[in-house]
């Protein structure tokens, strides 16, 4: 019972761990955003007298108002260097180290008054090498030079230069994210450093500011709860202020916590399957020894005891068992806590290390108690109600032939065979019972597990690897989705490339609805030849009155391919449109201002009518395009020289967050399945050497019969086999159905293709496997069975 304890107590711990790491990785990030006072508003106005006046509104609780400095390292010689893409935030005024404060992972914060003090983010930090103590020579653009630095010119910065040294590193929740980097893309970077208001003060009207001058940042007093009277009141100061309910720490935490969910969702599976291990190996321990038990129970009831009696001491016996598995259980969940959150969710924990969830694990504690009670109590019950109390013969279950025994006796198989197959499928009665049924339910829910999970792992890798899947239908894009329009330098640019074969314009994504409900709306015109998004249904809009959209957003809307749709641009007309295709768009052109399976498309020119550019009719803020190069060009050399020509905006194939969240969890599934099969072997291994011990009686009548030691072993083979062989046919056939069905609905929550991958190579090692294995087990279980000594075994019987 120690050793059962002990077992349980690993195992109950491994799944309370499981349930306390789940709810720790789940609130990981909404913690950060409170300790870091994330801001939850954005505000703007061209005049700063405006913009002070919308800070002063009565339900603003906090604010600090900052500035996207354009300057870069330099070196000795004056050039710039590349440090990782790292951006230049200045704070201008407000509450400095208090609103949008960081995590503190390493040194302290800025000083507000000294200048040449400077704060770097976690991931500025790993990109460039930087660290406490390092020091910087910063150059910086004119202003003058705003608009040509961020269309992606490569001319030299010629403004003021300033030495700086990083005081502290820390972390922000707006570098959250699971959305791998984007190398030589500089709109994409999350790294950056922060300098003091004294900074600003210092250099502000010296240096080149992105768009034209500073934002604010507001953290309302009672959260976006406030938003809507802010906002109201905002535009009654101005109409030109700007009021974005989107910071960037509050979006880059709502995609944070889509990859955190799924992290915790994958631990409380986990702790699950964990627990179902526990229950599994108290359910066998306890019925065993139920079992042993019984053939005492006659006679303790003949001197008296009552089934009541026979049940309490049982429950009292497993209680204590269970009070030390528990115990066990609860030690071993506090170790391992230090692990705990995992994934993406541990950059956000507050407080890492060791943590002691009392809500988990102290009734997590008390469950396995009382489940050790129950379970033992419902065992003795059941097996005292068989057997009865009263003096007489132990006889418990009843004979049932196996119908394909007997057919396999009359095919003329050979006798091991035949054998082997009776023990595996008929439990026996008595002393000789065994939980067949228990091994063959365990055998094909492992096999159907680990097939499902290889097959869904399977179609998971193979949208992870395959960027048309993802809405990736080109070799590049260039160009800035942030930017002003560049249609009239970038298009010249890319038609007189000899490396390029087709290119096409986008523009957005702008705001608008659709029946109610929030759309993302892009433009697109073919400028060269045809590059166009992968459709899953129809073709892509060639008219003003036509639009596709994509998966979820033809689903949220309620229409389909060949429906009409009412769109309502900000300030346009309504606009009835035939949807004419659903499309895949990747995310990564818009630098993730879409979800995977979200937006609408339209032609340029119904982009421009409905005035979805912005105010001008006739803008459309073209300022991406996606390219496809020519066949057989070097690729490496095509992307050269589309550096040279549109520097820091040329990305490659990018996975959106969604598919990356999805692809740092694979391995889960895998691993969930592969424990449920390693318990299933156990189950397996544990039902052939109670058989041989069991059935000791039956193999000395086998050997007497002229079994010879070959045959026993055969005979124990042939059992395991069988077994498992149960476990196939059943288990692969649901493994397969349940893994395309799993990825069926994995694919339309995402919104690309449903295309599931079965692996034939996969199935076929997972049925070798788990035949070799089978064997292998069924070895010292048919040595100790063959070498039984039929005369000691029948004298004492």
């Amino acid at each position: 019972m120690l050793v059962l304890a002990l077992i349980v107590g690993i195992a109950g711990g491994a799944a309370l761990a499981a349930f306390a790491g789940a709810r720790r990785t789940d609130s990981a990030v909404d913690r950060l955003l409170a300790y870091t006072h994330a801001p939850d508003a954005n505000v703007g106005a061209r005049d700063p007298a405006v913009l002070d006046q919308i800070l002063a509104l009565p339900q603003v609780a906090d604010s600090v108002v900052g500035a996207y400095m354009l300057m870069a390292p330099i070196d000795a010689a004056g050039q710039p260097i590349r440090k990782g893409d790292l951006g230049i935030q200045a704070v201008v005024r407000g509450g400095f180290n208090k609103t949008g404060r960081p995590l503190l992972l390493a040194g302290r914060l800025p000083r507000a008054d000294r200048a040449d003090e400077a704060f770097i983010n976690a991931s500025g930090a790993a990109a460039t090498g930087l660290h406490v103590g390092s020091r910087l020579h910063l150059r910086g653009w004119l202003p003058a030079q705003a608009n040509e630095v961020l269309k992606g010119s490569n001319i030299p910065p010629t403004g003021p230069e300033v030495d700086i040294h990083i005081v502290g590193v820390g972390r922000f929740p707006s570098e959250l994210s699971t959305t791998p980097a984007a190398p030589g893309v500089t709109y994409a970077g999350s790294n950056f450093l922060v300098l003091t208001p004294a900074f600003y003060n210092a250099y502000g009207d010296r240096v080149a500011v992105a768009g034209g001058g500073a934002g604010g940042s507001v953290r309302l007093k009672r959260g976006l709860a406030d938003f809507p009277a802010f906002s109201d009141a905002a535009r009654r100061i101005s109409g030109d202020s700007f009021v974005d309910p989107g910071t960037d720490d509050r979006i880059a935490a709502t995609k944070a916590n889509q990859a955190t969910n799924l992290e915790a969702l994958a631990l409380l599976l986990f702790g699950v399957l964990a627990a179902l291990v526990a229950v599994a190996v108290v359910a066998q321990a306890l019925g065993r020894q139920a079992f042993l038990d019984a053939a005492e129970y006659p006679a303790l009831g003949a001197m008296g005891m009552t089934r009541g009696q026979l049940v309490a001491g049982a429950a009292i016996r497993a209680t204590v068992v269970g009070v030390a598995g528990a115990a066990v259980a609860v030690v071993v969940a506090f170790l391992v806590s230090p692990r705990m959150p995992i994934g993406l969710a541990r950059q956000a924990e507050v407080h890492p290390g060791s943590s002691f969830d009392a809500l988990v694990l102290l009734s997590g504690a008390a469950v396995i108690v009382v489940f050790f009670a129950a379970a033992a109590a419902l065992a003795a019950w059941r097996t005292a109600r068989a057997v009865g109390v009263a003096p007489g013969p132990v006889a418990i279950g009843a004979d049932r032939p196996s119908r394909l025994t007997d057919r396999l006796a009359r095919t003329g198989v050979s006798p091991s065979a035949v054998v082997g197959v009776r023990m595996a499928l008929e439990p026996g009665r008595g002393a000789t019972a065994v939980p067949v049924r228990t091994t063959l339910v365990s055998s094909a829910v492992a096999v159907a597990l680990l097939v499902g999970t290889l097959s869904f792992g399977a179609s998971l890798h193979r949208l992870a690897t395959t960027p048309v899947l993802q809405g990736w239908n080109w070799d590049v894009s260039v160009g800035n989705p942030h930017s002003e329009d560049v249609a009239a330098t970038a298009i010249p640019a890319l038609e007189k490339n000899p490396d390029v074969a087709a290119f096409s314009a986008v523009a957005g994504p702008a705001g608008a609805r659709i029946g109610g409900r929030p759309v993302s709306v892009m433009g697109m015109d073919t400028v060269k030849g045809s590059v166009l998004p992968p459709f899953l249904e129809g073709r892509a809009p060639a008219a003003p009155d036509e639009i596709a959209l994509a998966a979820k957003d033809l689903r949220r809307v309620h229409r389909s391919v060949g429906q009409h749709v009412t769109l309502t641009s900000e300030g346009g007309e309504p606009r009835t449109l035939q949807v004419v295709g659903r499309m895949v768009l990747t995310p990564s052109i818009v630098n993730g201002q879409i979800r995977i399976g979200d937006g609408a498309l339209v032609t340029m020119d119904a982009f421009k009518s409905m005035g979805l550019g912005g105010q001008d009719p006739e803008s459309s803020s073209e300022n991406v395009f996606v390219v496809r190069f020519k066949a057989g060009v070097h690729r490496a050399a095509a992307l050269h020289g589309l550096q040279a020509d549109f520097p820091g905006t040329v990305l490659t194939a990018l996975r959106p967050a969604d598919v990356e969240n999805l692809r740092r969890v694979s391995a889960l599934p895998s691993v969930l399945a592969a424990l449920f099969a390693a318990v299933a072997l156990v189950t397996v291994g544990h039902m052939l050497v109670s058989s041989v011990r069991r059935r000791r009686h039956d193999v000395a009548i086998l050997r007497t019969m002229g079994f010879v030691r070959r045959q026993v072993a055969a005979a124990v083979a042939w059992q395991a086999t069988t077994v498992v062989m149960v476990g196939l046919v059943v288990g692969v056939p649901l493994g397969v159905a349940a893994g395309r069905w799993t990825w069926g609905l994995v694919a339309s929550q995402l919104g690309v293709r449903d295309q599931p991958v079965v692996p034939p190579l996969v199935v076929v090692v997972v049925v070798a496997g788990a035949l070799a294995i089978a064997n292998a087990l069924a070895s010292v279980p048919g040595l100790v069975a063959a070498r039984t000594r039929p005369a000691e075994i029948l004298r004492t019987e």
